[in-house]
């Protein structure tokens, strides 16, 4: 969690998890050392994936628009986006792209080079699979994979592909000529570009709109969200994790108290950004809630070093939280403002500032409300 932006809140007190928010794991770390840790558990949805790839082009004929195209596309983003994860945490991790057998049991690491070239192309053959938002029933909610999320994520990961990255030799950009700035920006511009040409996503009127939206657990697919990780009710910890503290049981939950505010943004981020952002007060919240009185908590000051996101707020939901810790809202993987950010970096990057100017405008004229 600790970036220069945001941080673990309690990063300065020695635990497991302050270990892995600080860089300082170690062997025998509680949040890793066990069978469900995420590196095991992403292993398993790869090899969930694998199977079911490997099924539907052995025994379905899944061509463009049809039911099992559909799901052989869902099923190649899926483990891209296992994938995507994993060399984000790790670098170089084990490459399998086939069911495991015993001649596949134990690998040494692949190249991240490698495992970027075929994600690469795994996502170009889904975005030919599945339809865009809206188009089929499969398509209308953001918990189910659609064309303008594959396309979206494609462009994110050629721009990932071609940055500076940790090899084991240093911190550099791949040497791999395939991908190159040149390519991977290229495919990044012309992905993110062909998401903005289709209309099938679009900005909300306001980022505060969006943020309600989210937390109201709004789902149908076309608006800002691209793909979100779907929870049910009891599952799924991120406003338990990162939103507004509530420190007892009030009018917005029950059966559980010191809610949110387990990661924060660094106080210096309120200063980051201009007054006139509309952002900033949305993002960056000072206050938590108290002791409940009459099962009524009202906001208060919270200590000077500990900052709140207050995109993610209980009282903003519909839905009264009863679960002990989880609070069941989805986790949204890619918006589409991170699209047209895309876009502009790319523009920039090849066609000069006055080719990215209309994207990175859409962004700023909705944060400053020209």
């Amino acid at each position: 969690m600790n970036t220069d932006t945001e941080w673990y809140n309690s990063s300065q007190t020695v635990s497991d998890a302050s270990d892995l928010c600080t860089y300082d794991a170690k062997p025998n770390n509680s949040q890793m050392n066990t069978a469900n840790n995420s590196w095991a558990m992403s292993y398993s949805g790869i090899e969930r994936a694998n199977i079911c790839i490997r099924g539907l082009r052995a025994y379905g004929n899944p061509t463009p628009g049809s039911q099992l195209g559909y799901l052989l596309g869902e099923a190649l983003t899926l483990r891209a986006i296992y994938y995507a994860d994993l060399v984000k945490a790790w670098g170089d991790v084990p490459g399998r792209f086939e069911p495991l057998n015993n001649a596949t049991i134990y690998v040494g690491k692949t190249s991240r080079d490698e495992i970027y070239k075929q994600l690469i192309a795994d996502l170009g053959e889904a975005t030919t699979l599945v339809p865009w938002p809206g188009e089929t029933k499969e398509t209308t909610s953001v918990e189910r994979i659609n064309k303008a999320f594959v396309k979206g994520f494609r462009a994110r990961l050629a721009m990932a592909t071609s940055g500076y990255q940790q090899y084991p030799d240093g911190i550099r950009r791949s040497t791999d000529p395939e991908l190159s700035v040149a390519n991977m920006y290229a495919l990044a511009l012309a992905e993110s570009r062909s998401v903005i040409a289709s209309g099938s996503a679009h900005l909300e009127s306001s980022f505060e709109t969006f943020w309600k939206k989210y937390n109201q657990e709004y789902i149908v697919a076309g608006g800002e969200s691209l793909w979100e990780l779907p929870f049910s009710d009891g599952r799924g910890r991120m406003l338990f994790t990162f939103a507004v503290r509530h420190t007892t049981n009030d009018q917005f939950h029950a059966n559980g108290a010191n809610r949110g505010g387990t990661a924060g943004p660094l106080p210096t981020v309120f200063y980051d950004y201009d007054q006139k952002d509309t952002r900033r007060d949305v993002t960056c919240v000072p206050y938590k809630y108290g002791t409940a009185v009459n099962n009524i908590a009202k906001q208060e000051l919270g200590a000077l070093n500990t900052w709140y996101f207050g995109k993610y707020r209980y009282e903003w939901m519909t839905r009264f939280v009863t679960s002990t810790n989880d609070d069941g809202v989805n986790k949204i993987y890619m918006r589409y403002a991170e699209v047209l950010l895309i876009a502009a970096e790319a523009a920039n990057e090849i066609e000069g500032p006055a080719a990215a100017a209309p994207y990175l405008k859409a962004v700023r004229a909705r944060a400053f409300r020209l």
